[in-house]
C-alpha cells in the first residue's frame, strides 16, 4: 500500500527520485489539488473527476477511504529538486491521460501548507486531540478561528517570492482553507493506518476486549452492582457499532470479546440464574461472531464455581464456536490452583484450550456468602477508597497466576495456554520473590495445595511455554520493561480493554505503545506483538 500525503515533502522527494518504474497500480487512486483549490480525482485510467472541494470530499474521498490514495501538488516537478532524471509524476500523468493546470507561478507550494499545518498542531498540542480524521477535522475547524492573521501571513511569507506575489491572503478564504486542511487530515489519517511502524496503522488482533449488552447491564444492576460494577462510578457505554468503529479507526482486524468482571454468576445462591446468564452471554457473543466471522471472536464464560455445569457449558460453548474461555481470577474464593477445578482443566486440556484470565474482586474462603456490591465490604481492602481496577484487579491477577504455578496446575496441563491481562499485573515485580520464598516455606501444613518447588529459571521456562501477556491498560511506563527481561517478544499480544477503557482512551494508549515498543523491540517484533502472536495462538 503506497500513500503520499500532501504535505510530506521528504516522501515526495524520495518517490520522485525512485528508479522504480511507475505503473498504473501506483496511481490507481490519484488526487490533485490545483491552484484554484479544485480537487481532481482519477480512478485507474478512468476520466478524471472534477468538482468543488465539498463535492469531491463527499462523493469521492469518503467512498474511497480505504483505497490506495495518493495526493500530489499540481506542479509537474517538485520544488527544490533539480534532476535530469525523467519525472515519474509527469510520466504517470501522460500514461493515465490526466490533464491539470501547469502554472507553477500560481500554485501552492508545499512549504507554507506544512508550516500552517505545524501552526495548527501547535494550537492542538495540549488539547489531547486524538489523531483521527473526524476528531481533527472538528478540532481544526474550531482552532482555525483562533489563529491570528499574522501567523498565517508569516506562514505564507515562507513561500517563494514568485508564489507569494501571486497568492494573496484574501483569496484563501477560511472555508477553503478549512476544507484543504480537512483533506490533509484525511491523508494523514489514511497514512497512519497503512504506514509501517505506526501503532494506529499497524494491523492488530485484540485479545482483550469486552461487550456489555443491555441484558447484561440490567442483570448486573439487579444483582446489586451499583452504580457500576466493581466499585466503578458507572457501567461502561457499549454498542456493537461503536466497537466496530473503534476497530476501524484503530486498524484492529479482529477482536476477541468476553465478559468482564463481575462475570455471569452474579448471585452465589442462585445457580439457575448463573447458568441462564452464562448461556445467554455466550449465545450473544457467538451470534456476534456469526455476524462478523472475520472481525469478532469470543472467549466463552463458564458458570463457575459449579463444576458440573461448567463441564456442560464447555462442550456447548465449543459447539457454538468459542475460541477460548474467559476465567475470572477467582470465583467466590475458588482460585485457579484449586484442586476442585481439576475436572474442568482436564476437559479443557483435552481440547488444547486458550484460557483468558480476567481479574475480579479478591475473595477469601471465609468471606460471607453474599453477592453484589455489599460483598466488597468484606473482601476488598480499601474498596471504600479505590474502585477494584485501581489496585485489587492487578493483585488478584497476580494471586491467581501464582496459584497456577505454585500448585503445579499449569505444568500438569501442558496443552493449556493462558493469556494474562494487563502485562502480567504485579507479576514482574513479585515473581522472583514468591518463587524464592515458596521454595523455602512451601505450602501451609494441611493445605490442599501441593508443595511444588520452583526457581525463577524453571518458572519462567514454564511460562514461556504456556503463558502470554496482553498489553491492555497502562503497561508501557514500567511493566513492559520488567517483563521484557523475563519473556520474549513472542509472549505479548495487543489488548484494548474496551469499553471499560473508553474507546478514545484506548486509541491514546495505543499511541503510547507506538512510542514505547520501538525502544524495546524491532519492527518485526512489534508487528508480531500487535498481530502475529495472537494469530499463532488463536489459529485453529
Amino acid at each position: 500500500m503506497r500513500l503520499l500525503s500532501y504535505p510530506a515533502l521528504p516522501r515526495l522527494r524520495t518517490f520522485y527520485r525512485s528508479e522504480r518504474v511507475v505503473t498504473e497500480e501506483d496511481y490507481s487512486y490519484l488526487l490533485v489539488i490545483d491552484r484554484n483549490f479544485t480537487f481532481h480525482f482519477a480512478k485507474k485510467i478512468k476520466k478524471m473527476s472534477e468538482g468543488s472541494p465539498g463535492q469531491i470530499l463527499k462523493k469521492v474521498i469518503a467512498p474511497e477511504w480505504d483505497k490506495n490514495l495518493i495526493l500530489i501538488e499540481d506542479n509537474d516537478e517538485p520544488h527544490g529538486i533539480k534532476s535530469k532524471a525523467d519525472n515519474k509524476v509527469k510520466q504517470a500523468k501522460i500514461k493515465l491521460n490526466i490533464k491539470w493546470e501547469a502554472q507553477p507561478s500560481n500554485s501552492l507550494d508545499l512549504n507554507p501548507i506544512k508550516t500552517i499545518w505545524r501552526i495548527i498542531k501547535q494550537h492542538l498540542k495540549n488539547k489531547g486531540v486524538i489523531f483521527q480524521a473526524e476528531a481533527l477535522k472538528a478540532a481544526i475547524q474550531e482552532e482555525w478561528d483562533k489563529i491570528i492573521i499574522e501567523e498565517i501571513k508569516n506562514a505564507i511569507s515562507t513561500m517563494p517570492d514568485r508564489a507569494s506575489v501571486k497568492l494573496s491572503l484574501p483569496s484563501l478564504t477560511r472555508s477553503q482553507f478549512s476544507l484543504l486542511l480537512s483533506l490533509i487530515v484525511s491523508a494523514h489519517a489514511i497514512n497512519n493506518r497503512h504506514s509501517h511502524g505506526s501503532g494506529l496503522a499497524t494491523p492488530k488482533i485484540d485479545t482483550h476486549s469486552h461487550v456489555y449488552p443491555d441484558f447484561y447491564r440490567q442483570a448486573v444492576i439487579a444483582a446489586g452492582w451499583t452504580p457500576g460494577p466493581d466499585g466503578n462510578p458507572a457501567p461502561p457505554d457499549w454498542t456493537l457499532e461503536a466497537h466496530l468503529s473503534f476497530m476501524d479507526h484503530n486498524n484492529v482486524e479482529k477482536s476477541y470479546v468476553s465478559c468482564s468482571s463481575p462475570g455471569t454468576f452474579l448471585d452465589s445462591e442462585d445457580l439457575a440464574a448463573g447458568i441462564f446468564l452464562t448461556q445467554q452471554f455466550n449465545n450473544f457473543t457467538a451470534d456476534l461472531k456469526k455476524q462478523h466471522p472475520n472481525r469478532i471472536g469470543f472467549f466463552a464464560s463458564l458458570p463457575l464455581p459449579s463444576i458440573p455445569d461448567a463441564l456442560d457449558e464447555i462442550d456447548r460453548a465449543l459447539a457454538l464456536g468459542a475460541d477460548g474461555f474467559v476465567f475470572l481470577s477467582n470465583y467466590y474464593g475458588l482460585y485457579h490452583g484449586d484442586p476442585r477445578l481439576k475436572p474442568v482443566y482436564e476437559r479443557l486440556n483435552q481440547r488444547g484450550a486458550v484460557l483468558f484470565i480476567h481479574p475480579t474482586n479478591p475473595c477469601p474462603r471465609n468471606a460471607p456468602d453474599v453477592s453484589g456490591t455489599s460483598r466488597l465490604d468484606y473482601v476488598a481492602p480499601l474498596m471504600n477508597v479505590f474502585p477494584a481496577p485501581t489496585l485489587e484487579f492487578i493483585f488478584d491477577t497476580t494471586r491467581t497466576v501464582a496459584d497456577l504455578i505454585l500448585s503445579g496446575t499449569a505444568a500438569a496441563h501442558a496443552n493449556l495456554k493462558w493469556i494474562v491481562p494487563h502485562c502480567g499485573g504485579a507479576l514482574p515485580s513479585v515473581l522472583d520473590r514468591f518463587l524464592r520464598i515458596s521454595s523455602i516455606l512451601g505450602a501451609k501444613a494441611g493445605s490442599d495445595r501441593p508443595s511444588v518447588p520452583y526457581n525463577i529459571t524453571t518458572a519462567v521456562a514454564l511460562m514461556n511455554r504456556q503463558f502470554w501477556f496482553d498489553l491492555a491498560g497502562l503497561s508501557m511506563q514500567s511493566q513492559i520493561w520488567n517483563m521484557k527481561r523475563l519473556f520474549g517478544s513472542d509472549k505479548f499480544t495487543y489488548g484494548s480493554d474496551v469499553p471499560f477503557t473508553t474507546f478514545s482512551l484506548a486509541v491514546s494508549l495505543t499511541g503510547e505503545m507506538n512510542a514505547t515498543l520501538p525502544q524495546l523491540f524491532n519492527e518485526h517484533e512489534i508487528e508480531m506483538i500487535f498481530r502475529g502472536n495472537a494469530l499463532k495462538l488463536l489459529s485453529k
